[in-house]
């Protein structure tokens, strides 16, 4: 089984972008249309899903 994590969109070049966890920034490549301030779910390296900030917040208190 797979897990995806939601991550916030701080920068994007050239298809990839940089996605905080936490502070942390870590690269992907985006799979869906998304903008910096965008919370996407990121699985295997890729976001693969926008999803909305309540969403995200959710999904972060689920997994702590």
């Amino acid at each position: 089984m797979c897990f995806a994590i939601p991550g916030l969109i701080v920068s994007i070049k050239e298809g990839s972008a940089v996605v905080s966890y936490n502070g942390e920034g870590r690269k992907c490549k985006l799979l869906v249309e998304a903008e910096e301030g965008d919370y996407v779910l990121v699985q295997s390296n890729y976001a693969v899903r926008k999803v909305p900030k309540g969403e995200a917040l959710k999904i972060f208190e689920a997994v702590k």
